[in-house]
């Protein structure tokens, strides 16, 4: 893929994500340069979390999607 493999797609943005991003090169580890997006499943303001049942990993145009292919939604902390 152009900036991005496929072994980015799914991860949870933590601690570790982000010294991965730190050690990655051509990667801005705010995504400022468009090099990635988020979905945010969950937080405070959120009545119930979002959990992700499947999805599968794209190649498209040298850049990789994951295209959820079904969610629901689940108690906090279940």
């Amino acid at each position: 893929a152009a900036v991005m493999g496929q072994e980015w797609l799914g991860r949870v943005v933590d601690s570790s994500l982000l010294a991965d991003l730190g050690n990655a090169k051509n990667i801005t580890p705010c995504g400022e340069n468009g090099e990635y997006h988020t979905l945010v499943t969950g937080g405070p303001l959120f009545e119930k979390e979002l959990e992700v049942v499947s999805a599968e990993k794209i190649l498209r145009d040298k850049h990789w999607f994951l295209d959820i292919k079904s969610c629901k939604y689940k108690d906090k902390g279940v």
